[in-house]
């Protein structure tokens, strides 16, 4: 992406909420509070491999645009070159 002119930098701040919770992982995910049990759905930042997940769904989602060397992604962020 060296040779470039035009980038746009896309931060895709709502990441974590977009990706389910497989059904057969749910319990993992389950925490006590004072109130009582949270159940998420959606993956939430900190949990264990969430940035790794998101970072291979993106992968797969752009992996043509990577390839061809028009699209950068790094977790939440999202080059892109023209």
């Amino acid at each position: 992406m060296g040779s470039k002119r035009v980038f746009i930098k896309m931060d895709l701040w709502w990441e974590y909420n977009n990706i389910w919770v497989k059904e057969k992982n749910k319990w993992k995910v389950v925490f006590t509070t004072y109130v009582g049990l949270f159940k998420p759905v959606v993956m939430f930042f900190g949990m264990t491999n969430s940035s790794a997940t998101f970072q291979a769904i993106m992968n797969k989602i752009l992996r043509d645009l990577i390839n061809e060397g028009k699209v950068v992604a790094f977790v939440d962020d999202v080059l892109v070159g023209t």
